[in-house]
């Protein structure tokens, strides 16, 4: 982990990244579990009979949206969402900052988009709810073992820390809260939901077009981010192999592969690597 040494900003995704989203709450609800709680309020049975065949698959919300509508009972979802809207847009509406995501608005045009928005919403009621300590003394979401430490001490050293998520700014934000942290500086699906001049390809990993947008939105790097060399000391860090890891190899960054489980066999590239546990690099810092 040599490369650690030439590091001067680090990326991180954030579920099975930074935090343990998709291991259940002691009530038993996780982020798939709240996907297809949300999946079923938004489309009715069609679009759960659909999302239970398929299941989350790393998707991006409007990524999972145009899957389900293609392969199930257009009619039907979509009425049930436009019924689900009418019923709940007052209750959504709080759950994104204001000027994010797409409007509460039915479209014609946008149908993909704006369920995109009603199951992001819907997701997220379920899950704020869960974000606590809970009565058997643990809290929910667990931050992955030793991240919060390796932040820290990339944070002593001077370098510039941020999140590239699909996961949601209020969502994430209250994470950091409960773990006694700050949350660094993030661009998430909330930021693009809205955008109405750039593709739906474009709003999803791994399209480089998403790190662009962070750079504009973190002053700490802007000076010098646009540089080649420069942009080959940025570190992205993420949990897929293939979205995180395409993402960082089209935007010209360094990839760190958490890998926990050792489930991925695949060779990496030379400038990619792979890791089961954040104290690795902790180590491997502090050893500098």
């Amino acid at each position: 982990m040599r490369q650690l040494q030439e590091m001067t900003a680090a990326v991180f995704d954030f579920d099975k990244t930074v935090a343990e989203t998709f291991r259940p709450s002691p009530n038993g609800l996780g982020t798939e579990e709240a996907y297809a709680l949300a999946v079923s309020m938004v489309l009715g049975k069609h679009g759960e009979q659909v999302y239970r065949g398929q299941g989350l698959g790393n998707r991006a919300p409007t990524e999972l949206v145009r899957d389900i509508l293609k392969a199930g009972s257009m009619p039907d979802m979509l009425s049930c969402a436009q019924m689900y809207l009418e019923m709940n847009a007052a209750i959504l509406d709080g759950l994104v900052p204001p000027g994010k995501g797409m409007p509460l608005v039915w479209s014609e045009e946008k149908q993909v988009e704006v369920i995109g928005e009603l199951l992001t919403r819907a997701k997220l009621m379920v899950l704020v709810d869960e974000l606590s300590h809970h009565p058997d003394g643990s809290i929910w979401p667990e931050p992955c073992s030793g991240v919060l430490e390796f932040m820290r001490e990339l944070q002593k050293r001077g370098i510039a820390t941020a999140i590239l998520s699909s996961g949601h700014e209020l969502f994430i934000t209250r994470a950091f809260e409960l773990w006694g942290a700050e949350a660094p500086l993030m661009l998430t699906d909330d930021d693009v939901r809205g955008l109405t001049s750039v593709s739906l390809n474009e709003k999803m990993k791994p399209h480089p077009f998403l790190f662009e947008l962070l750079i504009r939105k973190w002053q700490d790097v802007q000076s010098w981010a646009h540089e080649p060399a420069h942009r080959r000391r940025f570190f992205y860090f993420g949990d897929d192999i293939v979205k995180d890891g395409r993402l960082a190899a089209s935007a010209g960054l360094r990839f760190g592969l958490y890998d926990p489980e050792s489930t991925v066999t695949a060779e990496m590239p030379t400038d990619q690597f792979r890791f089961a546990d954040w104290r690795d690099l902790t180590k491997a810092m502090q050893a500098t």
